[in-house]
């Protein structure tokens, strides 16, 4: 198992670029990255307070909270938690799980989306499996979800194309647009 560390400032930029694996990120109140991985291969490159991270097997990350994120591509599972700044990710080959981040946009997630407490906008390209979100403060946008979609707590707009069936649940209804498109039921 590897395991390096890098000092950074508060709010610095991390590129994952191509997890063979499984990923895992989760901001802390340091001011440090650190990267564990289980294969020898672990690439990371340093540019003032901007990081470059590659691994072939599964990999790991705590990051600052206020780190802003880009993923290329995980070839299996991600995971991001307690993240306070925005959040790009091009690919997810297996499922991704969100919670507790800020605005984020994914290009294609091939599994499902778990997404929860969302601190601003949420938009997906592609959900090849099922999309569950709850307490989205920002508006969503669901372009193709694969599968079914539950939503629950949202604080803006909806735009979402669902293969399956969709529940929504609206408490409040604060946005000012609303569009659902569903193959299956709607509840």
């Amino acid at each position: 198992m590897d395991q390096r560390s890098y000092s950074t400032g508060s709010a610095p930029e991390i590129r994952i670029e191509s997890i063979g694996g499984n990923l895992e990120v989760k901001g802390w109140d340091l001011h440090e990255v650190q990267v564990q991985t289980g294969d020898e291969a672990l690439q990371v490159h340093e540019l003032e307070d901007e990081l470059h991270v590659s691994s072939h097997s599964d990999c790991s990350l705590k990051v600052p909270s206020g780190a802003v994120i880009s993923v290329q591509r995980v070839h299996g599972n991600a995971r991001l938690r307690s993240l306070e700044d925005r959040l790009a990710i091009e690919e997810v080959r297996g499922n991704l799980d969100l919670r507790g981040v800020a605005e984020t946009s994914i290009g294609s997630v091939r599994g499902d989306l778990t997404a929860r407490l969302v601190t601003g906008e949420l938009r997906a390209d592609s959900v090849g499996g099922n999309a569950a979100v709850r307490n989205i403060q920002g508006s969503l946008t669901l372009d193709k979800v694969g599968g079914n979609f539950d939503m629950r707590g949202l604080e803006n707009d909806l735009h979402a194309i669902v293969e399956g069936n969709a529940r929504i649940r609206l408490g409040l209804i604060s946005g000012s647009r609303y569009e659902l498109e569903a193959a299956g039921n709607v509840y």
